[in-house]
Parts: structure tokens; C-alpha cells; sequence
């Protein structure tokens, strides 16, 4: 055996991590969309852009589905949720 190839998720990551982070963001219609099961404590939502600058901050304390807008330049966005234990974290594209 000269080499051993080992495939890994797009994230460079071999286990599955996309099962233990419920938080869902997306990008649609210049609109971005932000679900979490964890809204339903108090709970703040941040877009941050990729060198960490704060772009939006919203405090949240009901559960549903939060609709952010105003991101229009086309960049990729760090959106971190931080409720009272814990901490979740997702990459959106803004097209």
C-alpha cells in the first residue's frame, strides 16, 4: 500500500456535525432567514462578516423564523446564536 486516500465532508471534517448544530440559515430573495429551536429562550442572533466585524445584532425571545435584511453586497456571513448555555454558529453565502 503506497498511500491511503481518506474522503472527508467539504469542511475538512470526518464526523458528522451537521446533526449536532440546529441552527438553520439561509439566503433567499435578499433576504437572510435564521431558525433555531433554541430561539425559544432568550437568545441573540449577530451577523458578523469573515474578518469578525459585527454587521447585525438582534435579541430574540420568541420561536420562529427571523428575517434579517439590508446584508446586499455579496459576501459570505458568520451568523452566531448565542442563547443562554450555548453557542451555534453558520456560514451563509449572500449571493
Amino acid at each position: 500500500l503506497r498511500f491511503r486516500l481518506i474522503l472527508m465532508r467539504p469542511t475538512g471534517s470526518p464526523e458528522n456535525i451537521e446533526s449536532k448544530n440546529p441552527l438553520k440559515a439561509w439566503s433567499a430573495d435578499g433576504m437572510l432567514y435564521v431558525q433555531s429551536p433554541e430561539i425559544g429562550n432568550a437568545a441573540i442572533v449577530e451577523v458578523l462578516d469573515m474578518n469578525g466585524r459585527l454587521l447585525q445584532k438582534l435579541n430574540v425571545s420568541d420561536a420562529g423564523l427571523i428575517q434579517l435584511e439590508g446584508l446586499t453586497k455579496t459576501s459570505v456571513v458568520m451568523i452566531k446564536l448565542t442563547s443562554r448555555s450555548t453557542v451555534y454558529s453558520r456560514k451563509v453565502f449572500i449571493p
